[in-house]
C-alpha cells in the first residue's frame, strides 16, 4: 500500500496548497494555527413517505489530523470548539446529523472533516 500512501500523501499537499487557508482553532484558552481546506455538507432527512428533506447544512474544514495539536497533544474535534478565519468570522464546532463533530475523509484517515456553523452576531 505504500503506492497508495504515497499518492494520498501527494493529494493532501496538492490540495492544502492549491486550496487551504489559514484558521485558528481554538478549543478553551488554546489555541492553533493550521491550514484548512474549507468545504460544506448537507445532512438530509427521509420521510416515512420517501421524500427527502433538507435538514442542515455545515461549513466544513478539512484538516490533517496531526496538524490539530492542543496543550501538546493530538486531539480530535468536539464540540465547543471553535474555528475562527482571517477575515475575524469564528464558526462554532457542533455535530451533524450522525452525532459526531468530525469525520474522517476517507478510509485511510488522509483528513478530519470538522462540521460547523457560522457565529451570526448578535
Amino acid at each position: 500500500m505504500a503506492l497508495l500512501d504515497d499518492a494520498l500523501a501527494a493529494h493532501r499537499t496538492t490540495l492544502q496548497a492549491a486550496a487551504g487557508e489559514t484558521i485558528t482553532y481554538k478549543r478553551g484558552d488554546f489555541t492553533v494555527s493550521l491550514t484548512a481546506v474549507v468545504g460544506q455538507s448537507q445532512f438530509d432527512e427521509i420521510s416515512t413517505t420517501g421524500e427527502i428533506r433538507p435538514l442542515s447544512k455545515t461549513v466544513d474544514w478539512l484538516v490533517k489530523p496531526s496538524s490539530l495539536v492542543i496543550d501538546s497533544s493530538v486531539v480530535l474535534p468536539q464540540r465547543g470548539d471553535q474555528i475562527q478565519r482571517s477575515d475575524g468570522s469564528v464558526y462554532d464546532v457542533l455535530p451533524g446529523t450522525e452525532g459526531t463533530a468530525w469525520q474522517y475523509s476517507d478510509g485511510r484517515k488522509t483528513f478530519l472533516r470538522i462540521h460547523s456553523v457560522k457565529r451570526v452576531a448578535s
